[in-house]
């Protein structure tokens, strides 16, 4: 008897065309703010919409024109009150978490509060809805401006507009939802803090990052660090220069590759044991919300994540995965919790290099070659090649087109994931067994391999293109 051809999983067509249409949304919602000739581009939705009517499919009419609305409006609504006027140069006692601080001279700190509140010259106590930027100038910035501790100080606070000038959305502090900042620089001697506030994730990433850094050392230690947890603000910039331009910095967002390098190593383990299927997946599925926690659940971790378990729940069910349908719905999920991923670099590359990869490699893998290895390099080659025509538009925006990023890809990606293999399974084996953190000189010795490689390719000549403004 023939076997029964497997049907496919979310087989949902107009999935894809939901989310490339969520996004041309909300971009074009807040474009409408600079001018209103953007409201032009609202025909394509408009008229999807008009076409589903036609066809009687009004289930879908009704989901697309939800969808497309909400989106429409959360952004209109956001943008018009992410201003908060009532806040213009008021004096207030300013209670804050340290998110992140930076360094603009040999004292001057912008340090970045989330979970802010005011106390104002009448003793009134309010709770702020977004993110605080303030210039500090401090001499011992470890002891006082601490990751993660609560600080307060007194200063005058200004609202902070989210148009520019030219009537453009401010991407820079949308994404990080800054909307206040200090009027003046505050004196350091003016600064108290209250002690650590560090949640059960931080704690746990401040653990991890100590042990790494005390065994890689503070350069190597701070690249490892975000190799695993996708947070490169400790990363010396030469390094990361040095990554970008050899077009392999998409290392350091916890994406695709890292999470398809976990789930087959957890999948080896879990069939080892022989469990069930469906316990199987139960099990992945705890592991990866819990490692997308532990990195902020950025929008490449989630993608790649909901990739995955899509595709494990569709053997589960003995269907057949459909990437396409797969990285939509991930692209669905994200825009619905926040719209404003649209503006997020990291979302463009992470969801412009699968679709390039999904769309682009299966054409070229079309020229067959009769050597298994000569077809397994090659393969190597296509995919690279579809993922960076796929990021090519975004490539243009940030101005740089890196020249020899095939080659790069194909000296370092297979080396990479060698390398986070051994360092994740050490990495847990040292969290249980603390004293012995002197194995981590095993991966260490891989990731001083791959950064020598990464910055002899990065010094060649016309290693990028400038293509774009």
């Amino acid at each position: 008897m023939e076997k029964a051809k497997k049907v496919k999983f979310f087989n949902f067509r107009p999935l894809l065309f939901t989310f490339l249409l969520a996004m041309c949304s909300v971009y074009f919602t807040c474009k409408c703010f600079s001018s209103l000739y953007y409201l032009f581009f609202f025909l394509l939705p408009i008229l999807f919409i008009v076409y589903i009517a036609f066809k009687r499919r009004f289930i879908l009419f009704a989901f697309v024109l939800a969808f497309l609305l909400f989106v429409s409006l959360y952004s209109a609504i956001f943008v018009t009150n992410y201003t908060d006027t009532s806040i213009n140069g008021a004096s207030v006692t300013l209670y804050g978490k340290v998110a992140s601080v930076e360094s603009f001279s040999s004292k001057g700190r912008t340090v970045t509060l989330t979970k802010c509140q005011i106390i104002d010259e009448n003793n009134n106590k309010r709770t702020l809805n977004g993110n605080v930027v303030a210039t500090i100038f401090i001499d011992d910035e470890d002891e006082i401006l601490k990751e993660h501790s609560r600080i307060f100080f007194d200063c005058k606070l200004s609202f902070v507009d989210i148009l520019k000038s030219s009537g453009e959305i401010d991407t820079y502090i949308l994404t990080r939802n800054i909307r206040y900042e200090t009027d003046e620089a505050v004196s350091g001697e003016n600064v108290f803090n209250l002690g650590d506030e560090s949640d059960l994730l931080e704690k746990f990433r401040s653990y991890n990052k100590e042990l790494i850094i005390s065994a890689f050392g503070e350069s190597r230690g701070q690249i490892a660090y975000a190799v695993l947890y996708g947070e490169k603000d400790g990363v010396e910039e030469n390094i990361m220069s040095s990554f970008r331009t050899t077009g392999v910095a998409h290392i350091f967002a916890v994406s695709g590759l890292h999470i398809s390098l976990i789930a087959l190593l957890l999948s080896f383990i879990l069939r080892k044991m022989h469990l069930k299927e469906y316990v199987n997946f139960i099990i992945t599925f705890a592991f990866l919300f819990i490692f997308s926690a532990l990195c902020s659940f950025s929008p490449s971790t989630v993608r790649a994540s909901i990739m995955t378990l899509t595709f494990l729940l569709g053997r589960l069910f003995s269907r057949h995965y459909d990437p396409i349908h797969s990285i939509s719905l991930a692209g669905v999920i994200l825009l619905f919790f926040n719209p404003f991923n649209v503006y997020s670099y990291g979302f463009l590359l992470s969801f412009g290099a699968v679709f390039g990869i999904l769309l682009l490699s299966p054409i070229l893998a079309k020229i067959k070659f009769k050597h298994n290895i000569l077809q397994k390099i090659f393969s190597l080659i296509f995919i690279t090649i579809s993922a960076q025509i796929g990021i090519l538009p975004i490539m243009a925006v940030l101005s740089a087109l890196p020249t020899y990023s095939i080659l790069a890809n194909i000296l370092l990606i297979p080396a990479f994931s060698f390398f986070y293999n051994i360092f994740f399974v050490v990495n847990i084996f040292v969290l249980i067994l603390p004293f012995m953190k002197f194995i981590y000189i095993v991966p260490r010795v891989f990731l001083e391999g791959i950064i020598y490689v990464n910055y002899n390719i990065s010094l060649l000549p016309f290693s990028a293109i400038e293509i774009g403004a």
